[in-house]
């Protein structure tokens, strides 16, 4: 689900588990990306571009809630349980099953990255998860 729709809502579907994802702002991937390129005397390597904090979804939760104000609950699904709450929610079973991956690839630690790679590229970290959503907060709480 998108962020504002589960502000709104107060409940956040999941089934990531303890899974965690260390969220970039695409301002960082974009200094990264910059950062690469203006490096071209460097060996050719490849970097996973990550936020620097990997957060549990109640963790990402908890972030939001102390930036808006509006506390979310995380309800923990299994995978069938989150592709039926997409489909109720109107979605195709395709992308139900689609977003629902999301889930499981981060239980299943698929995402449990977390990197350097802005600062090494770019020279300054980038920003938490708490920076950007506080740099939005209006956009979130307006939608």
């Amino acid at each position: 689900a998108a962020l504002p729709e589960v502000i709104k809502a107060g409940k956040w579907l999941s089934s990531t588990g303890e899974g965690i994802v260390a969220h970039v702002a695409r301002d960082d991937v974009a200094k990264a990306a910059a950062g690469a390129l203006l490096d071209a005397g460097s060996k050719s390597r490849i970097l996973n571009v990550t936020g620097p904090h990997g957060l549990t979804r109640r963790g990402i939760a908890n972030v939001v809630t102390a930036v808006t104000g509006k506390p979310i609950e995380v309800v923990d699904v299994d995978d069938d349980g989150l592709r039926a709450g997409y489909i109720q929610a109107g979605l195709p079973a395709e992308t139900a099953a689609f977003l629902a991956a999301f889930d499981t690839n981060t239980r299943v630690g698929r995402t449990a990255i977390v990197s350097d790679a802005v600062q090494l590229l770019w020279g300054t970290p980038p920003q938490s998860l708490a920076e950007f959503l506080e740099a939005h907060r209006h956009a979130l709480l307006a939608a």
